[in-house]
């Protein structure tokens, strides 16, 4: 539940753009938990007017609007973030740390251990409802911005996210992988797939795009994973014959994992 009604829905998308979300998530610290940075940029019609963000997390540790350090206590209740006097031009920073979710349908941040080698995936899935559970944000379909993410993870790790990867830490280190800004993505489609991922052997190529398959390492020889680029490129194909144009992104990656509910889920790219 998002915890407003569509007429307060409604008023927000009138009164402000969302121009961008800047989040930076930590995954490399206590293993029962998480930490995130975000930085949103946004404009109010009216200003002087309040509105509200989205935000459910365990601990806020700062929460700035405009420069100026606001009480979490005082404005968040419910998850529904108020804010007060905004400007025309708006910075709001939060950073907050959360336990991982226990929702067996695969919403929010999960961590998971392979039952056969004991190794640690996490994904993030915010779709339909559970973005701010994950990062504060202005959470409605129709308040598109860019988004720009960065995550820090353990050694071994690799991550795949909505938008291409461009630095990454040496191979099998620890450090800051961070993501080409994905440009006019609602909230609901920010997603994460981070572990010790392999690559599956039998990757393909859809006309322009290219199609990789990652799996934990333990999955690696199993033969149903050869199949699986080859289902996703006809799926591209009828697609483009049913819509009359090419698929607009350069790349898709499916990712095989432990505890994940039994349904595809896809993100800009």
């Amino acid at each position: 539940m998002n915890g407003y009604t569509k007429e307060e829905a409604q008023a927000r998308t009138a009164l402000i753009d969302v121009d961008s979300y800047d989040i930076f998530l930590d995954l490399a610290g206590d293993p029962g938990s998480f930490r995130t940075q975000t930085e949103i940029r946004f404009r109010c019609h009216q200003p002087g007017a309040a509105s509200f963000a989205n935000l459910r997390a365990s601990t806020v540790s700062l929460l700035r609007l405009n420069g100026r350090d606001i009480d979490p206590a005082t404005v968040l209740t419910g998850g529904l973030l108020k804010l007060d006097g905004l400007a025309a031009g708006n910075v709001l920073t939060v950073h907050t740390e959360s336990a991982y979710a226990l929702d067996s349908d695969g919403r929010g941040l999960r961590r998971f251990s392979d039952p056969a080698s004991g190794a640690v995936y996490v994904l993030a899935s915010c779709f339909p409802t559970a973005g701010p559970s994950i990062f504060c944000c202005f959470d409605q379909a129709d308040l598109r911005a860019a988004f720009t993410l960065a995550v820090s993870a353990p050694a071994g790790w690799e991550c795949v996210s909505c938008g291409a990867v461009t630095s990454r830490p040496p191979a099998g280190q620890a450090g800051v992988w961070r993501f080409a800004t994905v440009p006019a993505m609602r909230p609901l489609e920010l997603a994460l797939a981070a572990g010790p991922y392999v690559t599956a052997p039998g990757q393909e190529s859809a006309g322009p795009v290219e199609l990789t398959v990652r799996c934990r390492a333990t999955l690696a020889g199993e033969p149903g994973l050869t199949r699986i680029a080859g289902i996703v490129r006809q799926i591209l194909e009828y697609y483009e014959r049913l819509l009359q144009r090419p698929c607009p992104t350069p790349s898709t990656t499916s990712c095989s994992r432990p505890g994940w509910a039994r349904r595809p889920r896809s993100c800009p790219r």
